[in-house]
């Protein structure tokens, strides 16, 4: 009768905590490594399920990225008042790393640091670890009713009066050849972000970069020769959906639909704000490298007033611009 009442008891207290964290899901999680012997960050897909305080899964980095096709088996426990602590274990072969992790959870998301052995350096390493829930978007063309979303989300990632007309961007000659998609909340339908993108014609590439012409790598040469470069010129996700996965769905699915409009090479200029590169993480986790770097790009358009930078705040242009391929 006491086994029984134990684990009666048991099996309430998992179901009270599986009702107050409800941690399983899927996450998109973060984490600092090092790869030849730099400091970076990796991007990675976890998935966990919940068992009361119990928490197990699978994570595997994207597999274009530094780091690529390495997986693990996570464990971990919820201990109050709000901390997750587990361990991990490499799973991809001729590897052997295994270590601890220590999360806060705050919210959708938990945060905190892992520590142990990195088998690929030899060496005891650490870094922080971040998982946010993965948005459950639905990639769609993106339509008029749209624009006051587009407009919006551009205002606020990029800057009032940067990406004002999404219409005017599809030239409705070549129709074809040019493409803005959204992604929307599945649940409400609300749009979370978009990309735009089109088909380069011989020398279009220099005439949009031309301080990046003598940069130019020999595969963009020759895909710009045939006019074969995709260009994935604009991509925007709202601040409150950012870090979940939103921005590697759409340049995914944008390189994709211009791969099949006869795209063999991809180029994406990419923001940088005092060396920090907005979209860096989510190019590194498709496999794009930089191959140039335009300082002040836009600081003419800035002092023009053309639109209003949101890094600006009175110090001057302090954007540059850097051009990634893949």
């Amino acid at each position: 009768m006491t086994a029984g009442a134990a684990l009666a008891f048991t099996r309430v207290k998992n179901l009270v905590s599986e009702r107050r964290f409800r941690l399983g899901g899927v996450y998109i999680s973060k984490f600092d490594d090092t790869q030849e012997g730099k400091r970076i960050q990796v991007l990675a897909r976890v998935k966990l399920k919940q068992k009361g305080r119990r928490l197990e899964g699978d994570s595997e980095a994207f597999a274009r990225q530094p780091g690529k096709e390495r997986s693990w088996r996570l464990r971990a426990e919820i201990f109050d008042p709000c901390t997750v602590l587990g361990s991990y274990v490499c799973t991809t072969p001729a590897q052997t790393g295994m270590g601890t992790f220590s999360l806060e959870i705050r919210g959708q998301a938990l945060v905190g640091y892992w520590s142990g052995y990195d088998s690929e350096n030899h060496i005891m390493n650490f870094g922080q670890y971040e998982f946010f829930r993965e948005a459950d978007v639905r990639i769609r063309p993106y339509t008029t009713t749209d624009r006051a979303a587009v407009v919006r989300i551009a205002a606020e990632t990029l800057g009032s009066g940067y990406f004002n007309s999404p219409g005017e961007y599809l030239d409705t000659s070549t129709p074809s050849r040019a493409l803005v998609i959204l992604a929307a909340d599945k649940r409400n339908k609300s749009p979370l972000g978009f990309a735009a993108g089109r088909i380069l014609q011989d020398d279009e590439l220099d005439n949009l970069y031309p301080a990046g012409r003598q940069q130019k790598p020999l595969d963009i040469r020759e895909a710009s020769a045939r006019g074969e470069v995709g260009l994935i010129q604009t991509v925007a996700v709202a601040i409150n959906a950012q870090g979940r996965g939103v921005g590697i769905r759409l340049v995914a699915e944008l390189e994709q639909q211009l791969g099949e409009l006869g795209a063999s090479t991809f180029v994406v200029p990419a923001w940088a704000v005092e060396g920090k590169v907005n979209i860096g993480g989510v190019l590194t986790a498709l496999g794009y490298e930089r191959y140039a770097e335009l300082k002040g790009f836009w600081a003419k358009a800035c002092r023009n007033k053309e639109f209003f930078c949101p890094a600006n705040a009175g110090r001057g242009c302090v954007c540059d611009l850097i051009l990634y391929k893949r």
